[in-house]
């Protein structure tokens, strides 16, 4: 059935051109990076800690108490990353005798070596300014005064949102009727019940 066949066009796709090796970039690039995610996690966490402080554990706020828990948490920060650079070292030692081409993400080979070494030596000197971090009280005070404004605004949206559903609801043609039907079913229900106490009395 000719009728049924159609001709098929043919696209351009152009010509592949290779992209030009781009240098990796510089440690001090990496580390000014990892500084300011760094940051960020620790306004997240002591975010966190505001909320629970306040809504759980009924806590004012306390600005030493999280100055003091900004530091903690870029210890821990510092204590993960020097954790890495170890696991980098033992890496490298033990690609430096396997030759070869690696079987998966992790099978490091003696051509890693220098991928390796630089990757310790960006996990250590992070590790360092994290600590330098942990002992500049101004930075503290000012992430724990950013982490309070998005604790409450956190919280602000919460009880808006919760208030403005509550007021959906009781805008909606439905609710009184409901409501009045549920509250007579539980009026009957306590009726029956006080019923039954009487009943089973002496």
């Amino acid at each position: 059935m000719a009728w049924f066949r159609r001709s098929r066009r043919r696209f351009s796709l152009g010509t592949f051109v290779e992209p030009e090796d781009r240098p990796p970039a510089s440690i001090e690039d990496l580390l000014e990076e990892g500084e300011l995610l760094s940051a960020a996690a620790v306004r997240l966490a002591i975010k966190n800690r505001i909320i629970t402080g306040s809504l759980r554990d009924e806590l004012n706020f306390d600005e030493g108490r999280y100055v003091a828990a900004v530091a903690e948490e870029l210890h821990i920060l510092a204590d993960e990353t020097d954790a890495d650079a170890e696991r980098a070292a033992n890496d490298r030692a033990a690609a430096g005798q396997r030759p070869g081409r690696a079987q998966h993400f992790h099978d490091y080979r003696s051509a890693d070596a220098a991928i390796l070494e630089r990757r310790e030596e960006y996990d250590r000197r992070l590790a360092a300014r994290l600590r330098e971090l942990a002992t500049d009280e101004q930075f503290a005070r000012d992430t724990a005064a950013r982490a309070r404004e998005a604790a409450w605004d956190e919280i602000a949206a919460s009880v808006k949102a919760r208030l403005t559903r509550a007021a959906t609801i009781g805008d909606e043609p439905d609710y009184v009727i409901e409501r009045m039907d549920r509250l007579r079913e539980l009026t009957r229900d306590i009726r029956r019940l006080e019923g039954l106490d009487r009943d089973d009395r002496p």
